[in-house]
């Protein structure tokens, strides 16, 4: 079977562009591409993808200028001397790119651009702000890393040489520079919180981490011991706690292009989706809540059930700042939906269907 990348060009008239061929050699080996993964493009058509070759061996590769070259492969040994087996690529944007190479060793959190690839993080390299703490485990999950404008926001355990002690973190990562520290699993540093430092054993991690044009890092902290979640915005050295009114606690975020945030929320067995009503501002609107029903555009039912769950598989903003909500109805077969809030404020159901 011929597999191959097809890049749609025109407005009138469509035409595809393949990229590359399953059964084209490789560049920088004497195999040749069985199949192709996890393509990203940027907006001048610069392509970056995970190859995998003919003997089963992967790597990465980026097409520019009818040109593929290689930049990162399987069983060749990386920063750290991490020799890695998988990838995962992150995003490519103005021709730079980053990816994660994983092995059972470790893994690293690579950026390059035309001119080299480089390791902006690593298992065993001493991570920025801890002390005397290694990167141990880079988180590679969708909701712990941002990648926006050449800048990159990631989530790792750093860990001491003997591990006797372990906190979790994040870091950013400006134009492929060395990282630096945002925040760490010490309850001390919270103390903005009044209530969690006299809390013994709290331990905190981090989820939903967005990334601004202006290189605002937006992310969730998390608390085991209660089990609270507060958002918090980090530009430079400072940073900013942006709560929601009682009982919320928030899940995962969505930044639009302007700064605003949209944030998918739980109250015990209740959801909401809630948006910043400006940029910064920490003030939040409430856009919809479980057990509302389902609406058309002009506010007409379309159900007699209610939404039951509210974000959990999807919550963004188009290009323009409308925001899409994934939710599903409250019903013994559940009927998934994407709603809409426009720029006028009014949601609606844009698309039903039989989907989870």
């Amino acid at each position: 079977m011929l597999l191959s990348f097809f890049l749609v060009h025109g407005v009138a008239a469509q035409i595809a562009e393949s990229l590359v061929l399953s059964g084209q050699t490789a560049p920088g080996t004497a195999r040749t591409f069985d199949t192709f993964v996890q393509p990203w493009q940027d907006e001048n058509g610069m392509t970056i993808f995970v190859g995998v070759l003919s003997d089963g061996s992967s790597g990465v590769w980026y097409h520019d200028d009818g040109a593929v070259v290689e930049v990162a492969r399987s069983g060749q040994a990386i920063a750290g001397g991490i020799t890695p087996s998988s990838f995962l690529i992150i995003g490519i944007e103005n021709g730079t790119f980053a990816f994660f190479a994983s092995s059972d060793d470790g893994n690293a959190l690579m950026v390059g651009d035309r001119t080299c690839t480089s390791a902006v993080a690593y298992a065993g390299l001493a991570a920025p702000g801890t002390g005397n703490l290694l990167f141990n485990t880079l988180n590679v999950s969708q909701a712990a890393f941002a990648f926006n404008n050449g800048d990159i926001a990631f989530t790792a355990l750093a860990v001491s040489e003997d591990r006797s002690e372990a906190q979790n973190g994040v870091w950013i990562a400006q134009g492929g520079g060395s990282p630096s520290l945002i925040a760490l699993s010490d309850a001390d540093q919270f103390d903005d919180i009044d209530e969690w430092p006299e809390v013994p054993g709290v331990v905190f991690e981090f989820v939903g981490i967005r990334l601004s044009e202006a290189g605002e890092t937006n992310f969730i902290a998390r608390a085991t011991k209660p089990v609270r979640q507060y958002i918090f915005k980090s530009a430079g050295s400072g940073r900013t706690l942006l709560s929601l009114s009682d009982p919320w606690n928030p899940d995962q975020l969505a930044l639009a292009e302007d700064g605003r945030l949209a944030v998918a929320a739980n109250a015990e067995l209740d959801q909401a989706i809630f948006i910043e009503s400006a940029a910064g501002s920490g003030t939040f609107e409430t856009v919809i809540t479980s057990g509302e029903l389902p609406t058309d555009a002009q506010g007409n039912p379309l159900a007699t059930d209610p939404w039951n769950t509210l974000g959990d598989r999807g919550l963004g903003f188009d290009a323009s700042g409308q925001l899409y909500i994934h939710g599903k109805l409250a019903n013994p077969n559940p009927l998934g939906g994407v709603w809409v809030r426009r720029l006028d404020g009014t949601v609606a159901l844009e698309l039903a269907g039989g989907f989870d």
